[in-house]
């Protein structure tokens, strides 16, 4: 992720100020540089140094201790003097470089590593990137975007709604663009009892941004929330305690301008504007804590937004996946450690699994492919009516259950089944509880233990019986159908298409892959046909209609329920164009 967060805070003596700063740092080839000086420079100014040394490590594997340049770290190391209540005494760095923001003078409240010194370090060793907390971002031109957005964050930049407390988005191409989330603490000695913060995310990608704004606030409101948690337990024990003379209460002062003038003497000298986030939250650590949260963010964000290389128009699949994304974004919550392992439950569709798999020589196979793989291997079982039958029960939208007492297993079934659909038609459900209606599960997975209801007649059910231990093992289990629905007409032509696709041996998987797939946008698109010229004319010949599409009526079942598969991005943009048509229509008559 190509950006870089931070907290900033409105000290009441010195202005804004950027507090703490995590920045990722890509690897760099550090063949000629000092690494020695760069591990003595991290050990004698960082609280927490991650994992040692900044040079690779010792065993000789790929892992460093170290990703980022660490020139950077040693460029900004002052010349001579040391950090004093977060103040350089040296103006210039090694490299003569101008370090003018070590320079502002700063109070404990705006203070948090000091200065240029680094903070903490953690290293992911699969991305090769290292994330590094500090006071101030190491790159020149990151420092100074960096310190203009938090300016503004905490200034003129304020969140719509009442009060300043939210989330906004400001910038442009010349000084990046900033996502901001102000809030406040309460502080029993503050003046109004309360300081200003703001957490910031700055990039120069507009789009990282706003692509995945839903996820950095959902993100950033967590942090704001604990931090105000603790914040507020620490106000909370401070009222309580017995008040000095001098000290100002929130009850007292909403009923100080009832008093006669000079009734109150009040002495200035309890206001305390300098104190620290350690102080406000009572957490010795927050720094610790704020560091893994901001690393969290920025490597979930990496995980979650990954570019795709388009060869055409997105497929109605994909557009399909992107709705349901934004409809049910599983975001995990952050606890006050590090990240929760939770995510939402379950919603009643699952897509095809993302995670790709090692078969028994220990190859890495792809998780579609997987699928089709099973599909074929389950094909072999089966008797060509068995076959026929649960294609079909399948391609034409009614329910297929599958009893199984191991979930895995049963999950790998119904994904098996599940690559002769769209994307939109599949709601699968692997291991149900209880049994659910086809409106809101057509592929279903249940434990023996389950009691169906009587009354399914329209419901296929499949039988695994296991003959082995091994839980994802389906060349020792068998299916049977214990239960299968009357067929009085003739089956549809896309269940001879797959018939003759699945059983020719001499297809591998790759290659049958690729066919069902073509195969499903073919019929996909003959349901996308029969969709626009159903709203356009209700009163159109359905059987011209399937002859255009050239379908007989035998596959009309298909045709109808593969238009749930359009995605609603495209419904909708044929409902408008149909409106329109029929608006003007009505005006030139």
């Amino acid at each position: 992720m190509q950006a870089v967060i931070a907290i900033c805070h409105f000290c009441e003596t010195h202005g804004p100020r950027v507090l703490a700063t995590c920045q990722p740092m890509r690897e760099h080839d550090a063949e000629t540089m000092d690494v020695e000086a760069a591990n003595s420079r991290w050990s004698a100014g960082s609280p927490d140094s991650g994992e040692g040394d900044i040079a690779a490590s010792s065993d000789g594997s790929s892992r460093k201790r170290f990703y980022g340049n660490p020139s950077l770290i040693l460029r900004h190391a002052p010349t001579n003097g040391t950090m004093e209540d977060g103040k350089c005494d040296s103006s210039r760095s090694q490299d003569g470089e101008d370090r003018s923001e070590a320079d502002e003078e700063r109070c404990a409240a705006c203070t948090s590593f000091g200065g240029w010194q680094p903070g903490f370090l953690t290293n992911d060793h699969d991305a090769r990137t290292s994330y590094v907390s500090s006071q101030f971002p190491y790159h020149k031109r990151v420092c100074a975007v960096v310190r203009q957005a938090g300016l503004r964050s905490l200034s003129c930049e304020i969140a719509p709604g009442p009060g300043r407390d939210g989330a906004v988005f400001f910038g442009d191409e010349a000084n990046g663009f900033t996502l901001s989330y102000s809030f406040t603490l309460r502080d029993a000695k503050a003046r109004g009892f309360q300081h200003w913060y703001s957490l910031i995310i700055v990039s120069m990608d507009k789009l990282l941004l706003l692509n995945s704004y839903d996820f950095f606030v959902t993100c950033l409101k967590a942090v704001v929330d604990k931090l105000q948690v603790k914040a507020n337990s620490v106000f909370e024990m401070e009222q309580k305690e017995p008040s000095n003379d001098g000290d100002l209460r929130p009850t007292m002062a909403s009923r100080a301008k009832e008093l006669p003038p000079g009734f109150l003497k009040y002495r200035a000298g309890s206001i305390d504007s300098s104190r620290s986030l350690v102080t406000l939250t009572g957490d010795k650590d927050i720094f610790r804590r704020l560091h893994r949260y901001f690393v969290w963010i920025m490597k979930m964000q990496s995980l979650r937004f990954v570019e795709v290389l388009l060869e055409g128009c997105p497929t109605q699949d994909m557009l399909v996946e992107m709705e349901r994304s934004a409809e049910n974004p599983e975001v995990p919550e952050i606890d006050d450690f590090l990240i929760s392992d939770q995510l939402h439950d379950c919603p009643v569709w699952m897509s095809y699994p993302s995670d790709d798999e090692a078969n028994e020589e220990g190859e890495v196979v792809p998780a579609h492919l997987q699928a089709v793989a099973d599909f074929k291997a389950i094909s072999r079982g089966l008797s060509r009516e068995d076959f026929t039958s649960i294609v079909r029960q399948i391609v034409t939208g009614e329910q297929l259950v599958v009893v199984s007492n191991r979930s895995p297993l049963s999950r790998r079934i119904l994904l098996a089944f599940a690559v002769l659909l769209p994307r939109g038609c599949v709601r699968l459900v692997s291991h149900g509880a209880f049994y659910l209606e086809l409106y809101r599960c057509n592929l279903l997975g249940l434990s023996r233990a389950v009691e169906l209801p009587p009354d399914l007649g329209e419901v296929m059910i499949v039988d695994v019986c296991e003959q082995s231990d091994k839980v994802h093992d389906l060349t020792t289990c068998t299916l049977r159908i214990s239960q299968c629905p009357q067929f009085t007409s003739p089956p549809p032509t896309l269940v001879a298409r797959i018939e003759q696709l699945v059983l020719n041996e001499e297809l591998p998987c790759p290659v049958l892959e690729a066919v069902l797939r073509s195969t499903r946008e073919e019929w996909l698109n003959k349901a996308k046909l029969v969709y626009q010229l159903t709203k356009q004319n209700q009163d159109v010949d359905m059987k011209k209609l399937m002859n255009v599409v050239k379908c007989s009526d035998c596959d009309m079942p298909v045709v109808y329920f593969w238009q749930a598969g359009l995605s609603k991005q495209y419904k909708q943009y044929v409902l408008n164009v149909c409106s329109r048509f029929h608006q003007q229509n009505e005006a030139s008559s």
